[in-house]
């Protein structure tokens, strides 16, 4: 499968299948405005032509790891806010408004099926 993609291929692929936390470099000899601006629409994430300094290929790298900590921090502090939102502080049970909001989609989720 892999053969007949392109680089921004490659990109569509990745995102049609949820991956989105892959910090997507092309390193290409395609060098056109209309080529940076495929890929990009594509979602990679960034874009570098050949030849290329290593020094800048380093430099992209770790400006993708540290994007790529970002995301991380991002969803672990969403996932905190979450819990905070749904659990009881002192007990760390699910609160009244959680509790509620499951019953009702279980209980949707029961007249679908059965009703």
């Amino acid at each position: 499968m892999m053969p007949e993609l392109d680089s921004p291929g490659v990109c569509r692929e990745l995102r049609e299948h949820d991956q989105h936390h892959i910090h997507t470099l092309i390193l290409t000899s395609k060098n056109s405005k209309r080529d940076v601006a495929e890929a990009l629409e594509a979602r990679a994430k960034d874009y570098l032509v050949k030849p290329f300094d290593s020094e800048e290929l380093k430099t992209r790298i770790r400006v993708g790891m540290r994007i790529l900590q970002l995301e991380g921090d991002l969803v672990q502090a969403r996932e905190a806010m979450r819990h905070k939102a749904t659990h009881d502080a002192l007990t760390s049970l699910l609160s009244r408004g959680a509790i509620l909001d499951l019953l009702k989609r279980e209980l949707a989720m029961t007249r679908r099926q059965y009703g």
